[in-house]
């Protein structure tokens, strides 16, 4: 879509035409504040580092879309390379997206200038041969304004409204897609009361790459604080992948190494096909993983400890 209105607007080069890529870029899930990615695309420009030039330009994607300073940048580096008609090419665009963000606005209080990035600010103000010296940023109106002073005096307005919404909506996004995915494991420990040196882990959740290093950390207190003999007990865990059942053997693993004993509940058949000869023994419910671990005759005075 944002591609289609580039084209129009390069092609109409009028305002209404730059305010609908401009509302479009600011909606696309991909967009977000770069100010620190635009600073360093400039510091490789100034220091002709051509080729990272282009790739920082890449990663930022739609972000430096109408970013006039980005893509002088990338002008500047396609020179550089010899690729002198895709400089030209580029070259027009920066100056056609110039062209829009001053027809967008004036700088004044009645009209100020519609930014996309916050480099915009710098683009507009040295295309009028200024340069910013004090910045405040007010709300008017609903509006969030940059009220910049320049070296000469004079005063513009910007306005970030946008800009700032879209990035909010962008944190809103991630944080509800981190919530989405979150993988949550839940581990309550069990220690016998007759013994305890033995310890019962019931899992339950997801056990997975995010929370492994997690759980044999946990599992590492155990044995610090005497547990020598451990239940792994699985029958509860909801999803898990390779480096979570790697994680289960690895305290299994570092248990019998210390001269203790290990035995797992459930995911027989994964931690098999997973592992081979190095799974951990695994039993098909706590009465005869205890039994394992306790003999026969122990086991069963304990198992609802």
């Amino acid at each position: 879509m944002h591609a289609r209105l580039l084209e129009r607007f390069l092609n109409d080069r009028d305002v209404v035409s730059f305010l609908r890529l401009r509302d479009e870029v600011l909606q696309h899930p991909d967009f977000d504040a770069a100010d620190d990615a635009l600073a360093e695309l400039d510091a490789a420009a100034n220091e002709e580092r051509h080729r990272d030039v282009l790739r920082l330009h890449d990663a930022l994607g739609i972000s430096a879309l109408l970013s006039p300073s980005a893509i002088l940048c990338v002008a500047q580096a396609c020179i550089g390379l010899g690729r002198d008609e895709e400089a030209e090419r580029l070259l027009r665009m920066a100056a056609a997206i110039l062209d829009g963000l001053q027809s967008a606005g004036d700088g004044s209080a009645m009209c100020p200038w519609l930014v996309t990035q916050l480099t915009d600010e710098t683009d507009l103000l040295e295309a009028r041969g200024e340069r910013a010296q004090r910045r405040q940023r007010r709300r008017v109106g609903g509006r969030v304004i940059d009220v910049v002073t320049t070296e000469s005096g004079r005063v513009f307005l910007f306005c970030v409204t946008g800009l700032l919404a879209s990035v909010e909506r962008r944190k809103l996004e991630r944080l509800e897609a981190a919530r989405a995915t979150a993988k949550t494991l839940r581990v309550k420990v069990r220690r016998l009361r007759r013994d305890r040196s033995v310890a019962i882990l019931e899992l339950s959740g997801d056990l997975d790459d995010g929370v492994a290093k997690a759980f044999v950390a946990g599992a590492a207190r155990l044995v610090r604080d005497g547990v020598t003999r451990i239940v792994i007990d699985l029958d509860r865990v909801e999803t898990t992948d390779a480096p979570g059942l790697r994680a289960v053997a690895a305290v299994a693993d570092g248990m019998t190494k210390r001269g203790g004993d290990a035995v797992t509940i459930d995911l027989a058949d994964r931690l098999g096909q997973l592992l081979g000869d190095a799974a951990p023994l695994v039993a098909s419910d706590r009465d005869r993983a205890l039994a394992w671990l306790l003999g026969p005759a122990i086991s069963a005075s304990v198992s609802a400890a």
